[in-house]
């Protein structure tokens, strides 16, 4: 298992691999480019929460839940056999899972060990981690915002914040998070939250789709994440059910687990990316470049990479004929990446000499073992204009569910392209507003490319629009929106789900939330 990385981790940084291609300039045009490894493999990870960070929280847990009267509920069928009614809906997290966010850690399943285990036994954890990473594309996204949801309903047994949230070297710094009891007992700890923005407190009682903090880079953390760590009578959970986690599934309807290589961010420059910080931090990127440059810098985020991949680049003319191919060659790895950000750079008097005279919209074609992975517009001008700029691209929104109850936590996700939302390479925030019968309920910008409306806000026969205005920060695209009429049955209140709201209701409740 050793041989497959995750790139991010609660603690280690991204792997960040470049190949300079003319790295000294080729004195014959056209010379074949000479790959040079830059950077190296992630090393291993540990925990987003120290040994003495867990029992301080968990310490703190075991004092609130008497100061709210409320006890561990210890009657649930076992550890390995969790109640069907937690079975999660729904990832707690604005944004839509390997577009512009993804799963790189999973729960070890075998913590006694130096060895790893992940639920489909590929590898992508490390020793002891006990809950699913979840990270951002930057600390771009983060600065706009990525919303964090309550997955289930539940009362709030822990919160902290005020935080630093831009952590890159874990040093066993304090996160900011919050503790839900969803009850059957079910504690769920979402951690490396945003400064400032937990909205939750001890005691409350929180609906599942409530928006509960953003996500950051908080406490013992190398880049922005959401790592969502679900216990089970106290042991750790691994809701994702697969060949070395038997059993049924923890999620209602548990997505197939994505092992295709894909790109989920690029980016074109002419700024050396050997002398900027490399990601989390945002990394330079631009809709144009002068037909003086010589370097053209392309970088990318990618997903599965595996050992034995290859890459090849061609750049296309405006005029669609093919300018130079560089031909497939070897990443030599040695190792499966989960996720990381690679970046290239070519020297275009020796490569492509047409792109300093030839003007307007070329392509740069990105193959990866030979299947397209991008086809990047690069704005080829005299000058650069400084304030040249374009709108993100026309998006679609979708309702999910499509045809959603008031027990529904409903996402408005965004439909479009994910990898090039916009041809500048700027960052694309979304603002969502969600309107009820044609009152505004929830009014939110966000990087993510969904956001989340918690369930019993609407009513059966209530019209639900959600409007989503893409932007680059400063040119806004065209609204798309979506409506809906809310079908099912009363649900304020109505826990056995049977349309009246009475003693049973209460009575489920306690048996969910309370305890014996």
């Amino acid at each position: 298992m050793r041989s497959m990385r995750a790139a991010l981790v609660c603690c280690a940084s991204f792997a960040a691999i470049s190949f300079a291609l003319g790295a000294v300039p080729p004195q014959v045009a056209g010379q074949p480019p000479r790959p040079v490894l830059r950077g190296v493999p992630a090393g291993d990870g540990h925990d987003c929460l120290t040994y003495a960070q867990r029992a301080s929280i968990e310490q703190r847990i075991t004092e609130n839940r008497k100061r709210i009267g409320i006890s561990l509920l210890r009657t649930a069928k076992s550890a390995a056999a969790p109640d069907d009614e937690l079975l999660y809906p729904f990832y707690p997290m604005g944004g839509t899972v390997d577009e512009d966010i993804l799963h790189v850690n999973f729960v070890d399943l075998d913590p006694a060990s130096p060895e790893v285990q992940d639920f489909h036994c590929t590898g992508f954890t490390y020793d002891g981690h006990r809950g699913i990473d979840t990270p951002l594309r930057s600390f771009a996204e983060q600065l706009i915002g990525v919303p964090v949801y309550a997955v289930l309903d539940g009362i709030v047994i822990e919160a902290h914040d005020g935080e630093p949230d831009m952590n890159t070297i874990p040093q066993g710094q304090f996160p900011n998070f919050v503790a839900i009891d969803h009850g059957l007992g079910r504690d769920v700890y979402y951690i490396h939250l945003r400064n400032g923005s937990v909205s939750v407190a001890v005691g409350d009682i929180v609906n599942a789709g409530e928006q509960i903090g953003l996500a950051a880079s908080s406490g013992n953390s190398s880049g922005p994440h959401l790592h969502f760590e679900s216990q089970h009578l106290g042991q750790a959970f691994e809701p994702f059910a697969g060949p070395c986690r038997t059993g049924a599934s923890g999620w209602e309807n548990q997505p197939a687990f994505h092992d295709q290589t894909s790109l989920y961010d690029i980016g074109v420059t002419n700024v050396d990316l050997f002398q900027v910080q490399g990601l989390p931090h945002p990394l330079p990127a631009h809709g144009q470049i002068s037909k003086s440059d010589s370097y053209i810098y392309i970088w990318m985020q990618f997903e599965n990479l595996y050992a034995d991949a290859t890459w090849r680049f061609a750049f296309i003319r405006p005029d669609g004929s093919t300018a130079y191919d560089s031909g497939s060659f070897p990443f030599d790895y040695g190792v499966t990446y989960r996720a990381g950000w690679v970046f290239f750079y070519w020297y275009l008097p020796g490569f492509v000499p047409d792109m300093q005279t030839i003007g307007g919209t070329w392509h740069v074609d990105v193959y990866f073992s030979e299947q397209l992975m991008a086809h990047a517009p690069v704005e080829v001008v005299d000058v650069v204009d400084p304030d040249f700029n374009r709108s993100p691209e026309p998006i679609g929104v979708l309702f999910d569910p499509a045809a959603p109850t008031v027990e529904d936590v409903v996402f408005c996700r965004v439909q479009g392209p994910s990898l090039i939302d916009d041809r500048d390479y700027d960052v694309v925030r979304f603002h969502y507003v969600w309107e009820v019968n044609d009152q505004v309920v929830r009014d939110v910008v966000s990087a993510g490319r969904a956001d989340a409306l918690r369930r019993e806000l609407a009513r059966p026969g209530d019209t639900l629009r959600c409007t989503v205005t893409p932007s680059d920060g400063q040119v806004d695209a065209t609204p798309a929106s979506v409506s809906v009429t809310v079908g099912g049955p009363p649900g304020l209140g109505d826990f056995d789900m049977d349309g009246d709201v009475d003693l049973t209701d209460y009575a489920r409740f306690q048996r969910v939330f309370r305890g014996p």
